[in-house]
């Protein structure tokens, strides 16, 4: 019999991961491709945009065969399949779209927070389709006017009412009860619709519901709005872009309402009256992110003059900035003044997300790319850093069917992203975000019993584990694992009582090697007590055949084992040492393949805590920023306190031939030390040693 495994600490040390990696797991395609499915007509053309639904159930495509296409997702896999398909005229697999409220080369996707309403926007119409949300994420048209159109639209579009500067509609965005509305004709410009009572659109007449360039419609005035193609709404802020500019506006967050923002940061990019003229921006933007805590990302398109790249703008007074030197800009290939990226030949079409838990933005140019969103933005170098057709090029992950992606879009877990490309695919891709975690726990067992012990490790991505004994049990024996079932086999001794620890590695080393230590303490019980004939000396109540020390009363079968005194109180042949500390130690580096500096950005404690507990950080070889630290520990979130203040710009920079060692410490525990040795154009990675109490002297084990 195995008793219910009871937790005793945290998560041991994780090595490193840097958040974000993906790969391809599923596609859907237009005709037969490598690795799809096809899913024939319904999907004809090629993609145009792509959204999630806030719930994850559904993905929504539009297509340039005027179609919208509703898929069933599962949150598991992330795998899709076509639920409906709404499309301007007859086509077997679609339901025809009423004459009077066509599909017209749709542009852009919204869904509102509490994913009742769904919007489309048709640059063929200017018209905005307004559709509710139903069961199974299903899509009809909502009663009343169920869209809204510039001027109210010529016939057939007589249905719809009337909106202003929104003349072919490229871009949606939602903040709040407002549908901002980014459009590229000649009475185009920024849009605000209220979003009503069930989800109906509707415009004001107060006259700051619209932006232009040139107020040919009654609207607010702004330079370089002209042909806007992206937008994105934050906060007190709606940021625009047109084919060279970046225009700032500002926002009433009760209303939604918009006024004109001032100073010469409010509008950049070509020259302009008014603007600030910012050459790197004139080649082309292709589309704006926004992240939760402020920064803004843009993706500019490559030109004859300057490689694709993708830039970070800062709030600066009521406009954007960009950020300085190669802290604000990843290009594809080597650029003064910027970061090495690679697959970024970007293009007019090219796009890119910030996800929702900070941690990443992806941006489209030959394939798929990631880059690293703690500090400033830095391309994971390994193959999960990129997916594109071939391997080969710029050493990323391949899948064949890919063609060059247009646009994406992330599951509100995270899990997952979804790519469309011109060449008719839907890709799904999984996303990583953490290494194995383990924990240290207990359980109790039957003297000669035989079960599967439970491995207390997981892989939050659900990436496949192996495991293998560190230290084996001092008391029975270990059988075969069960990688799978992340357990393996404990045979108890027969008539012994006892405790014993057994310390586990879990391994995933498909991309890179990502590593997590835990342990079970099994106690095993139930065997009877034999009293011996003989003398007992120390009168004990233990004969001198049992006892192991029949000269000192407080040894005895039974007795307070005191850890970490080399002596066996208890008698069962073990002498307890103190515990190592199986806190985490998280990290995360900027580097170079070919480059001799490292840079710290991320450096955390997780999961144990004890009283006491203190964070060193040690440096030795050539030229190391100190020797030896002592850092402040952080506010304690979610399990993890960041150490990295303590440490100034300078002394977060390391080099080549450096080793660096983080110890973590707490009365009568082993030191925890993960030590980290920097290997030019490899990943950082713990190789974890601890220390016992009173000494200096790093070792492999404390037992």
């Amino acid at each position: 019999m195995v008793a219910a495994l009871c937790t005793l600490a945290g998560a041991s040390t994780a090595s490193a991961v840097v958040p974000g990696g993906i790969y391809a797991t599923g596609c859907l395609s237009n005709a037969v491709a490598a690795g799809c499915t096809n899913i024939g007509s319904p999907f004809a053309g090629a993609p145009t945009d792509i959204a999630v639904s806030p719930d994850g159930a559904n993905v929504y495509v539009t297509t340039s065969g005027n179609a919208l296409l509703v898929f069933a997702r599962d949150p598991a896999s992330g795998q899709l399949a076509l639920a409906q398909c709404l499309r301007t005229g007859v086509l077997a697999g679609c339901t025809a779209m009423p004459v009077t409220l066509p599909l017209s080369s749709p542009t852009s996707i919204a869904i509102t927070p509490d994913g009742g309403s769904v919007y489309v926007a048709n640059a063929g119409t200017s018209a905005i389709h307004e559709f509710d949300r139903g069961a199974g994420g299903g899509l009809s048209f909502k009663p009343g006017s169920p869209c809204i159109a510039n001027g109210g639209g010529p016939p057939p579009l007589n249905a719809c009412i009337d909106a202003r500067a929104m003349s072919v509609p490229q871009d949606l965005a939602i903040e709040g009860s407002t549908l901002y509305v980014a459009s590229s004709g000649a009475v185009g410009g920024v849009s605000a619709l209220v979003i009503g009572p069930g989800g109906a659109l509707g415009q004001s007449n107060s006259g700051a519901e619209c932006v232009q360039q040139a107020n040919n419609d009654n609207c607010l005035t702004s330079p370089g709005l002209g042909g806007a193609n992206s937008i994105v709404a934050r906060g007190d802020r709606v940021y625009a872009s047109s084919t060279s500019r970046i225009v700032t506006i500002k926002r009433d967050t009760g209303s939604g309402l918009l006024q004109v923002a001032a100073g010469p940061n409010a509008c950049f990019g070509a020259a302009l009256a008014g603007c600030l003229t910012y050459p790197e921006v004139t080649a082309g933007v292709a589309d704006l992110a926004a992240a939760a805590d402020g920064p803004i990302y843009a993706t500019i398109a490559a030109s004859d003059t300057q490689a694709g790249r993708v830039l970070t703008l800062d709030p600066v007074a009521e406009g954007l900035g960009r950020r300085g030197g190669a802290a604000g800009c990843v290009t594809n290939g080597a650029v003064a003044g910027c970061a090495t990226g690679r697959s970024l030949a970007t293009t007019v079409a090219s796009h890119l997300i910030a996800t929702p838990d900070g941690q990443d933005v992806y941006a489209t140019g030959t394939g798929v790319v990631e880059l690293d969103r703690t500090g400033n933005l830095t391309p994971r170098n390994d193959a999960r850093g990129c997916v594109q057709t071939t391997a080969v090029i710029n050493a990323c992950n391949a899948f064949a069917s890919l063609g060059t992606p247009t646009d994406l879009a992330v599951a509100p877990d995270g899990r997952h992203l979804y790519a469309i490309s011109s060449a008719g695919r839907l890709v799904t891709l999984r996303r990583d975000s953490s290494g194995p975690l383990c924990n240290h726990v207990a359980t109790t067992v039957g003297h000669g019993s035989v079960s599967a012990l439970s491995i207390p490790c997981y892989d939050p991505d659900g990436d496949p584990l192996t495991f293998s004994t560190i230290n084996p049990p001092t008391l029975g024996t270990l059988g075969a694992f069960d990688h799978g079932a992340a357990s393996v086999i404990y045979a108890a001794p027969q008539g012994q009582n006892g405790s014993t620890t057994i310390l586990f590695r879990a391994s995933y080393t498909s991309f890179g090697t990502f590593e997590g230590d835990g342990s079970v303490q099994v106690h095993v019980t139930g065997a009877p007590n034999v009293v011996p004939a003989g003398l007992d000396a120390d009168g004990d109540g233990f004969m001198a055949g049992q006892d192991c020390n029949d000269g000192n009363r407080n040894i005895r079968p039974g007795a307070t084992e005191i850890k970490g005194n080399n002596i066996d109180e208890n008698c069962d042949g073990v002498a307890e040492p103190f515990p190592t500390l199986t806190s985490g130690v998280l990290h995360n580096w900027s580097y170079t393949k070919r480059g001799s500096t490292f840079t710290l950005k991320t450096l955390k404690v997780t999961q144990q805590f004890p009283k006491g507990w203190k964070v060193t950080i040690k440096c030795s070889g050539k030229k190391c920023p100190f020797r030896s630290k002592t850092l402040k520990a952080g506010k304690i979130s979610k399990q993890a306190s960041s150490v990295i203040s303590s440490l100034t710009k300078k002394q977060r920079k390391f080099r080549v031939g450096q080793t660096v060692e983080i110890w973590v410490s707490a009365p009568s525990f082993n030191t925890k030390v993960a030590r980290i040795t920097l290997k030019k154009g490899k990943q950082p990675a713990i190789v974890p040693y601890c220390v016992l109490p009173g000494s200096t002297k790093v070792q492999k084990t404390c037992t």
